[in-house]
């Protein structure tokens, strides 16, 4: 049982750690030109204001 703990933590750990470095990127992209993030926001599926929320969230 503590190798599937160990293993669980460090999958957890990883997917937090790949998550973050994705919404650091797209914080990256959003600037690079005005209407960015609708672009962004079009391409995954998803809201302008998600975006917003994720991308503060993943670079404090």
């Amino acid at each position: 049982m503590k190798d599937a703990k160990a293993a669980k933590a460090e999958r957890d750990a990883k997917v937090a750690a790949a998550e973050r470095e994705f919404w650091r990127q797209i914080a990256q992209m959003k600037t690079r030109y005005h209407g960015a993030q609708t672009d962004i926001a079009e391409a995954l599926g998803i809201t302008r204001d998600y975006i917003l929320k994720r991308t503060k969230e993943h670079t404090k």
